[in-house]
């Protein structure tokens, strides 16, 4: 891979985008810093985020499964029959 073509400064923000998160930002600033591919890139940011995650568990946070919109859509949906149920 291209990672030796970083500076320190750039690897320091791409552990900062990781741990806040931001994996997208986190791959666009390796790609730039490396002129490396996009599938060269998620690669090395998810191993990245693994070696970061096996150091510190605690300071990369988990993936979200995005069953959040399921919950909200199944709580919102009835309520709004609810209400037109009522009304009409």
């Amino acid at each position: 891979m291209n990672s030796d073509k970083m500076n320190p400064q750039d690897r320091e923000q791409i552990i900062q985008a990781i741990q806040n998160g931001r994996k997208i930002e986190a791959i666009k600033i390796y790609r730039e810093c490396t002129d490396s591919s996009l599938l060269e890139a998620k690669n090395f940011i998810e191993g990245l985020t693994e070696e970061l995650r096996e150091q510190n568990p605690g300071s990369i946070p988990e993936k979200s499964s995005g069953c959040g919109t399921a919950v909200l859509i199944c709580l919102i949906f009835p309520a709004i029959s609810l209400y037109y149920l009522f009304i009409s």
